[in-house]
């Protein structure tokens, strides 16, 4: 959805770091298809590999293999000098709405 945008910082040499939380599904609808009980239909994403992505459009892309390793990760983008994405692969975790 924001393609353009990796491609304005990349023109503008924007120093700016993108942190996707990266769970392959759009979590706010599971959660509320989850919460009213009903069938979970259209939910799951068919992602395009965020890193490459991003270095397709002059940015370093950055994952972390392990959790030891995403300290370190977040450290080296927060320090580099040009647009920068780190893809973070999390898990599906469900939060109902509470009123």
């Amino acid at each position: 959805m924001v393609l353009a945008d990796l491609l304005t910082a990349t023109r503008y040499e924007l120093n700016i770091t993108v942190i996707v939380l990266n769970n392959g599904s759009l979590q706010m609808e599971r959660d509320k298809i989850k919460a009213a009980n009903k069938k979970e239909v259209g939910i799951d994403l068919t992602n395009p590999d965020f890193v490459k992505l991003a270095e397709a459009c002059g940015w370093i892309g950055l994952r972390a293999a392990s959790d030891t390793e995403l300290e370190a990760v977040l450290e080296e983008a927060l320090h580099t000098n040009a647009p920068t994405l780190v893809d973070i692969r999390t898990a599906q975790v469900f939060f109902p709405e509470t009123k």
